[in-house]
């Protein structure tokens, strides 16, 4: 990731000559998004989400590293700002029905039931999963 001249994170002129100090300016940029914007808006969609039961296992779950890592890539490549309908993931009740922000399970529940961090939409439709993907597709430079 290279460091904007101007980013608040950075020395300009150590990050515009030094590679290494544009890694480690990178690298501090990137954790910021994963904390500070991430987890976050993760937390926040656990708290908002709930089930019918109070069960544990259909309550949604804390995103994977790497849907974390997507978020944070997606807020960083696109300024989704915590906007839901911006955001790589988003909370889908699978197997049950909607009630405001309670899933209820229809029929017998199982483990796969209740709510579930889905990607929104196609990469086509959004923003977020397409800078994500994009960045994981470009090839890693050669090693010297």
């Amino acid at each position: 990731m290279q460091v904007q001249l101007n980013n608040p994170y950075a020395d300009e002129m150590n990050t515009a000559w030094n590679w290494l100090d544009n890694a480690q300016a990178s690298l501090g940029i990137f954790d910021n998004k994963v904390t500070n914007y991430a987890v976050k808006l993760q937390n926040k969609a656990i708290a908002t989400y709930k089930n019918s039961t109070g069960s544990a296992n259909r309550a949604l779950p804390e995103l994977k590293s790497l849907q974390l890592e997507n978020m944070a890539l997606g807020e960083y490549g696109t300024r989704a700002n915590s906007n839901p309908s911006k955001q790589y993931y988003i909370p889908k009740c699978v197997g049950g029905t909607v009630a405001g922000d309670v899933c209820t399970c229809s029929g017998g529940c199982t483990s796969v039931q209740g709510w579930q961090w889905e990607p929104r939409g196609t990469d086509k439709t959004n923003a977020a999963m397409n800078y994500a993907d994009t960045v994981r597709s470009a090839p890693s430079p050669p090693c010297p």
